[in-house]
């Protein structure tokens, strides 16, 4: 049971590593494979070229470079044109995917009918040869259009990556000033009803000294000395901590009296409103 259970769990893990390798190879094939598929067919086209036109290296390797670019360049934009043409759902864009199939095709057409006449012209003369090389130069149309195919798939699943992502942080972004508009709500609320408990028994304590105080403060005309200690208070810690402290805090820390703590603490959400 044991044993059992040891092999299983190695095959598990050779499965996970393959799942996570398949990505990644796929794709590596997708973008190499146009490149590869092609030297074969210019490899016997050099060679051909270098026995039938006497061709030095060198110019031969200009030939076949030009030759199977051209291939690979027009391969390339038929397949885009395909994409965009799948992508935009527009019967306009078709003309592109006409013009470089027609384009393509005559490609093909031109370097099979070219590598047969050279190897005959050289001596190989083989019935098969021409079913041989034609099957050989469409080999990079192939390859062309699974990494038409692969590239229009990466590019729909990066775009819809990216709508989900911008989803995402739109969702956060309203939950949390939802969230900052609830705190603000709810800080009001109860702080206000705190400071109004506070400040009706504190009128029965002390109504002689709070109406001293607001006597004193409308005469002078000017902020008191607790309201500018209160409404610095209030402000550095709102800077610090994103919320307004409550009026015990405020009372403890200025070691003022609930009663005027409350008033000017309501007094500074107030004035903030």
């Amino acid at each position: 049971m044991n044993s059992n259970n040891w092999l299983a769990g190695i095959f598990d893990w050779l499965g996970d590593a393959l799942e996570r390798f398949n990505p990644s190879a796929f794709r590596f094939l997708a973008a190499l494979l146009p490149y590869l598929t092609p030297i074969p067919v210019a490899w016997l086209t050099a060679h051909s070229a270098s026995d039938f036109l006497h061709f030095t290296p060198e110019v031969s390797f200009v030939f076949v470079f030009a030759l199977e670019g051209i291939g690979l360049w027009f391969t390339t934009m038929l397949v885009d044109s395909v994409v965009d043409w799948i992508r935009s759902k527009n019967w306009k864009s078709i003309v592109p995917v006409i013009l470089f199939g027609i384009t393509v095709g005559a490609y093909v057409l031109i370097l099979v009918n070219l590598n047969v006449t050279l190897e005959e012209a050289s001596g190989n003369i083989n019935p098969a040869l021409s079913q041989v090389i034609t099957l050989m130069c469409f080999l990079p149309l192939i390859t062309g259009v699974g990494n038409g195919y692969y590239k229009l798939k990466l590019e729909s699943k990066t775009d819809s990556e990216r709508a989900r992502e911008r989803q995402d942080a739109l969702d956060a972004q309203i939950r949390s000033e939802n969230n900052r508009l609830k705190l603000q709500k709810f800080q009001i609320k109860y702080g206000s009803s705190e400071s109004t408990n506070g400040t009706s028994r504190s009128r029965n304590r002390s109504s002689k000294k709070t109406s001293g105080s607001s006597n004193e403060t409308s005469k002078i005309g000017r902020p008191s000395i607790h309201e500018q200690r209160v409404f610095s208070y209030m402000d550095e810690q709102y800077k610090l901590r994103g919320e307004a402290p409550t009026f015990t805090e405020v009372a403890q820390k200025l070691n003022l009296s609930q009663s005027t703590a409350s008033r000017l603490r309501n007094q500074w959400i107030n004035k903030g409103e």
